[in-house]
């Protein structure tokens, strides 16, 4: 399995986190399966070789060549079966609000053809990420659309963002009438305002954040216990830690960190 992080262009910093790329060549008759955890960032596929699928609970439908994908409030899985590319995006919580025409709320929890968002000048992206000859001339496609379809900032998103950084700096441990009142606000303005630009409401981003920070500690597990770990990240008790974690992984603690492997961040192989 093949899987590096390349960085953006500094024009495309702001935006983007990272490009991804995941490739792998198991048998033809193979499957793998993919958990891909509750998240606060969106993202954007392109997937190459044989067809994958993603599968949310019992449903499962095929992912396009080339999708946008929201903010996750839930644990998905992705199955493929034999060989199989991904050059993937990880963008920032506020980039959507320079990059779509729609609420990002639109996007929660859902994959969506880039064909669909952007009409032709989406087909044409596909097209040329089909033919183009390598991951690098990609890459390079991708940061052009970009450039093209990115708005200006607006002093709303301005402000969503400063409340976003100060979640992330916080790990999810911040009251929501503390983040309405660092932006003089109503408390229902902040939080409808919040839910347009990243899809879902600043308490559950925080949940989400917070759930992630967890994710950053696989090796003090070796000395300190789930109790320990649980008020290190801001839960109230181990059972809270357990059941947050089980509803953003779908998976105990104990079984995700001894039995899953990491292959992307964010994005885990499922053991046998």
């Amino acid at each position: 399995m093949y899987y590096k992080e390349i960085q953006p262009p500094p024009p495309l910093a702001d935006l983007i986190r990272y490009y991804w790329v995941l490739e792998d060549h198991p048998g033809n008759s193979e499957v793998l399966t993919f958990r891909v955890l509750a998240d606060g960032y969106p993202g954007f596929i392109f997937t190459y070789g044989n067809e994958i699928s993603w599968q949310l609970k019992s449903s499962s439908s095929p992912v396009p060549r080339c999708s946008i994908f929201g903010v996750l409030q839930q644990y998905q899985d992705l199955s493929v079966r034999g060989a199989y590319g991904i050059l993937g995006i990880s963008f920032f919580p506020y980039s959507f609000h320079t990059l779509l025409n729609i609420s990002a709320e639109h996007l929660c929890n859902r994959t969506v053809d880039v064909e669909d968002l952007y009409g032709t000048a989406g087909k044409q992206l596909t097209e040329k990420l089909l033919n183009a000859a390598d991951n690098a001339e990609r890459i390079a496609c991708i940061n052009g659309f970009i450039s093209r379809i990115q708005r200006g900032t607006s002093v709303a998103s301005v402000a969503i963002r400063q409340s976003i950084q100060g979640i992330l700096a916080q790990k999810g441990a911040v009251p929501v009438s503390r983040l309405a009142q660092q932006l003089d606000i109503s408390r229902r303005h902040y939080e409808r305002t919040f839910k347009a630009a990243i899809g879902m409401s600043p308490k559950q981003f925080s949940r989400i954040i917070r759930f992630q920070h967890v994710l950053r500690h696989p090796n003090e597990l070796k000395e300190i216990s789930f109790a320990d770990l649980a008020l290190t990240c801001g839960y109230s008790d181990q059972s809270h830690f357990i059941r947050e974690f089980k509803t953003f992984a779908g998976l105990t603690p104990r079984y995700f960190f001894s039995e899953t492997d990491e292959v992307v961040e964010n994005f885990v192989h499922l053991s046998e």
